[in-house]
């Protein structure tokens, strides 16, 4: 099964319980799979972005960062998460190395970027925090019928992440994951912790390390 499978599943099975709880917002399993398919469309059908292009994210923990990453699973793109600490020269040196195609930050970590957005004009930026996302009795007819012929399935061997190690002795390295890589990670994590439906995760760690993204953003 593919993340996106797996996901469909649990929403399915838990449809109004509790997924994520952001401060004083919370998100049903339902809720967040209305998200994630709004945020498909507008990556689809807005940024045209398709199976194996690279989506930054330049996210702290938030809710936004999970559904973002679903939505990228489902049309088959790879998403990397950037530290959040980094700064100009930094950014400039992982769009290069790893061919970004898009950047989804959050407004209050934009000035970070410094002129890399009004310069670089190949790489698209979106600020999720202030993002219209069409309801979905606004779409267009156009788009449910290119829909299932637009959205190509890729293999659980697909790259769905690429993750950046510490950079300890130099600059941080890029690890790719592929869906069986997470799914195998989640499973041994369950099975370690014997994680069950009434537990819950409070998510310290930043999501853009494998720590924090793999204990909070790829669960089963």
């Amino acid at each position: 099964m593919m993340l996106q499978d797996i996901f469909a599943r649990t929403v399915c099975k838990y449809s109004e319980k509790h997924a994520v709880t952001e401060g004083e917002t919370q998100f049903t399993y339902n809720e967040l799979s209305i998200q994630k398919e709004r945020v498909k469309e507008y990556l689809m059908y807005s940024l045209h972005m398709q199976e194996n292009d690279k989506i930054a994210f330049f996210l702290p923990n938030c809710a936004e960062f999970i559904y973002t990453f679903l939505a990228a699973a489902d049309i088959g793109a790879v998403t990397i998460p950037l530290n959040i600490h980094w700064k100009e020269k930094e950014l400039q040196y992982y769009i290069d190395t790893c061919g970004i195609n898009a950047v989804i930050a959050h407004s209050s970590l934009l000035s970070q970027w410094g002129s890399i957005p009004s310069h670089n004009k190949r790489v698209r930026f979106v600020l999720i925090d202030q993002l219209r996302l069409p309801h979905q009795n606004e779409r267009s007819g156009f788009v449910r019928k290119r829909e299932q012929r637009f959205v190509k399935k890729p293999s659980v061997d697909s790259e769905v992440l690429c993750l950046c190690t510490s950079g300890s002795t130099g600059r941080s390295k890029i690890i790719p994951k592929t869906h069986a890589h997470l799914i195998a990670g989640a499973d041994n994590l369950g099975k370690a912790l014997a994680v069950t439906g009434r537990d819950r995760f409070l998510s310290v760690a930043p999501f853009f390390h494998s720590n924090g993204f793999e204990t909070a953003c790829c669960f089963r």
